[in-house]
């Protein structure tokens, strides 16, 4: 099976595929801060709101307090006698007004001035009845509501449905608790002793059935007529509890001060919760409701106490937002969708990265590949034609040195020998740049001295009269590690470009220049010539690529192909009207290098 990946194309794909991530991550990470950021608003949004809700539901119960706490402060109703034969028309219209005042603001039902020691078991000799309360305004809800409108303006919470039997109204239930709440008052608050100032206590007692029959006579359920009694005790001008001002409020009128989703108004004393008859968050968390706690599975859930004075029981209200109310957010949805479009954005472009990357690495693979066959059929041409052509060339220079030996000074048959000869050396020299790029050989390397060869070299090379060489060499020895004849082939093809280059231009001059730059030797070859356009320079090392009207296009490319046998490189780099600077590089030997790493 043909392998997928190879190690260097694995190796290739590992920076892509940790970049990718590195990114998914990232954008993972500052999204999930954008989701925090939502979450945090959402929160002190629905805290805030929350807070208001609890602020109303709480004003409205300090409203009752106050006006039941006004009204047992009364003049008339504290030195009431037990059947109001003594209370005087101006208390009587101050009680109507504050208990109109009750009824359309927090729509109380009604409210009784009840006297201490009351029974609603005992007959009453004077009314010859059994008890009843001192005084009772309720004519707002007598006969299901018919007068609320009539007294209050039009002004109705609680709206009663016409044309429907009146049902009778019960007051026994409310009767039996004013019972029990004047006897925790007897027990705890005998007289006004113990209340400083406006610091008057409010009782509030568990939920029954009142007398308030305007949405029963309708729905014929008794939840619809159950509420609950709010009382502050009244004292005598001795300063002797007198009895208490009882207001009753229904509990469909307590659950109208809280939105009808995800609030509730809780009395835990009284197990009171109300709204849970609704289908909002309050119905899903009633385990939490129910205790009085918050909603741990729910990323919005309060539990506000209520400031209202009742020694008996804590009043508060739960919060509670469904988790759908934040995720199907406006700004959530936002991320979600950012995140659905950005992720897989990442991930295409990581994986095109990774086919592209994959194409490149079997493109150059092909490249190599197609590049080695290509040198395998150059080498084996090569050695075809030096064999064919150098064979002929040795006859040629047999028969040549013949002639010449013949011809004795003629000097015309002597010049064309000497054109002939010159042939030869081209057509060998040719021959030689071929074998060197296809056919090179392992260099015999030995420890020299650069700068003393280049002397030796300068010398030796065939360099025209009209040629001026400047050879700058550094003052000490440039130790490197090198196959003398090898090198001596790659400098001669750099020296004849040098030299045709400088012919060219504005004059035949070239510069020779070697010196140590790290742990490298660096020699510099230049002329000034016309330089070389940057297409020109572009192909400089293909093989049999040339601009000469002669030539095989395989000086630059074997002498490259020499230096980097040596560990070396060969760059090129030209200026316009200047010349070119022809830059060899070879590592200097390791006591060298060890020599330049220390300093």
């Amino acid at each position: 099976m043909r392998q997928l990946m190879s190690r260097r194309e694995v190796y290739f794909s590992l920076p892509i595929v940790a970049l990718g991530l590195v990114a998914t991550l990232s954008f993972w990470l500052i999204t999930g801060k954008q989701y925090d950021t939502a979450l945090a608003d959402f929160r002190l949004v629905a805290d805030r709101d929350s807070r208001a809700v609890a602020a109303k539901v709480e004003e409205n119960l300090r409203h009752i307090h106050q006006n039941l706490r006004t009204l047992a402060a009364l003049p008339g109703v504290r030195k009431i006698d037990r059947h109001a034969k003594n209370i005087d028309p101006d208390t009587l219209n101050t009680f109507q007004q504050i208990y109109n005042n009750l009824a359309s603001s927090v729509d109380i039902s009604e409210v009784y001035i009840i006297p201490a020691g009351f029974n609603p078991d005992k007959f009453d000799p004077v009314t010859l009845k059994n008890e009843e309360p001192i005084l009772m305004f309720d004519e707002l809800i007598v006969g299901g509501g018919k007068n609320r409108d009539a007294s209050l303006g039009g002004i109705a919470p609680l709206v009663p449905v016409s044309g429907v039997v009146e049902e009778e109204e019960v007051e026994a239930h409310e009767y039996r608790q004013y019972v029990d709440i004047l006897k925790w008052f007897t027990e705890n608050h005998p007289t006004n002793e113990s209340v400083t100032g406006l610091e008057v206590p409010i009782i509030s007692g568990q939920p029954i059935i009142t007398c308030d029959n305007r949405l029963f006579n309708s729905t014929k359920r008794d939840e619809d007529r159950m509420g609950m009694t709010f009382s502050v005790p009244f004292f005598r001008p001795d300063g002797k509890l007198g009895g208490i001002v009882t207001g009753i409020i229904l509990m469909r009128s307590l659950e109208a001060m809280v939105p009808e989703q995800h609030y509730v108004i809780s009395n835990l004393k009284y197990g009171f919760h109300s709204l849970l008859e609704t289908s909002g968050q309050e119905q899903a968390s009633t385990a939490s409701v129910t205790n009085g706690q918050r909603d741990p599975e729910l990323l919005f859930s309060a539990v506000m106490p209520i400031a209202f004075p009742d020694p008996r029981a804590q009043w508060q209200i739960w919060a509670g937002l469904p988790n759908s109310s934040f995720e199907n957010s406006a700004d959530v949805t936002s991320i979600r969708r950012l995140r659905g479009v950005g992720i897989p954005t990442i991930l295409l472009i990581t994986l095109g990265s990774l086919m592209g990357a994959h194409l490149i690495s079997r493109n150059r693979k092909l490249s190599r590949e197609i590049a080695v066959e290509r040198a395998k059929m150059l080498s084996s041409l090569t050695a075809k034609v030096s064999h064919e052509i150098r064979n002929p060339l040795g006859s040629i220079r047999t028969a040549t040195f013949i002639v010449r030996r013949m011809s004795g000074s003629n000097l015309k048959v002597v010049e064309q020998l000497d054109r002939v000869e010159r042939g030869i050396v081209r057509c060998d020299r040719i021959i030689t740049d071929l074998l060197d790029y296809t056919q090179p050989q392992p260099p015999i390397k030995l420890s020299q001295d650069l700068a003393g060869w280049l002397v030796d070299f300068v010398k030796a090379f065939e360099f025209p009269e009209s040629a001026k060489v400047r050879l700058e060499l550094v003052d000490e020895p440039v130790l490197v590690k090198f196959d003398g004849k090898q090198l001596q082939r790659a400098f001669q093809n750099l020296a004849k470009n040098a030299l045709e280059a400088a012919a060219a231009g504005a004059g035949a001059d070239i510069d020779i220049v070697c010196r140590k730059v790290g742990t490298a030797a660096e020699v510099t070859i230049t002329d000034r010539g016309h330089g070389i356009d940057a297409l020109t320079s572009s192909k400089a090392f293909d093989p049999l690529f040339t601009t000469k009207s002669f030539g095989a296009g395989l000086g630059l490319p074997s002498a490259r192909s020499i230096l980097d046998l040596h560990g070396g490189k060969l760059e090129l780099v030209s200026e316009a009207n200047k010349g070119t600077h022809a830059i060899v590089i070879l590592p200097l030997d390791s006591q060298e290098r060890a020599v330049a790493e220390a300093a």
